[in-house]
């Protein structure tokens, strides 16, 4: 079973099948300490466990850390990443027909709400797509996640249940 790694302010290991988690590694948030920033400490983590041979295949972090940046290591190391979009995320679901929009103005037909829908990033390589969902989290409110696994039919059913963001977009009628 692939374990998943859950970056907040800790790294855990997750085994789904079991839903048990393992506390892997943290960082305490001192920035004016060190002068590190919560994506330093992200990085910091993502290297400790490279060093110690921590293997796993899935990154699930919450929106404040879906940065082009972690995409981009996720997509070197090998990994699949589901991730929160932030409300201002730069998308384009053209083909480059369009200009980049922010991810709340993206509509979804009836098809694409069930199966995702292929999407590039704002300041990533072009020709680099991932999937967007849009998962419903309330009655009347839903998240957009993003992955890099093209072949998702669904975001996972963690997302579908009690997930709480700040930002959340409208159901559209």
């Amino acid at each position: 079973m692939a374990l998943s790694i859950v970056f907040t302010s800790i790294a855990a290991a997750n085994r789904p099948d079991t839903e048990q988690f393992w506390l892997i590694d943290y960082r305490i948030f001192s920035p004016d300490n060190d002068g590190k920033t919560k994506l330093d400490r992200v990085s910091d983590m993502l290297e400790s466990l490279k060093k110690r041979n921590v293997s796993y295949l899935y990154l699930l972090v919450d929106s404040w850390y879906a940065t082009s940046n972690l995409f981009k290591y996720a997509i070197k190391e090998q990994k699949i990443f589901y991730y929160p979009i932030k409300s201002n995320g730069k998308i384009n679901d053209s083909g480059g027909k369009e200009p980049y929009k922010q991810a709340f103005e993206t509509s979804f037909t009836n098809e694409e709400v069930k199966f995702g829908k292929l999407i590039e990033v704002f300041k990533m390589p072009m020709d680099t797509y991932f999937k967007l969902f849009r998962v419903q989290v309330l009655t009347t409110r839903t998240n957009c996640i993003i992955t890099n696994n093209i072949a998702a039919r669904a975001a996972p059913s963690k997302f579908n249940r009690g997930c709480r963001r700040k930002k959340q977009f409208p159901l559209e009628s």
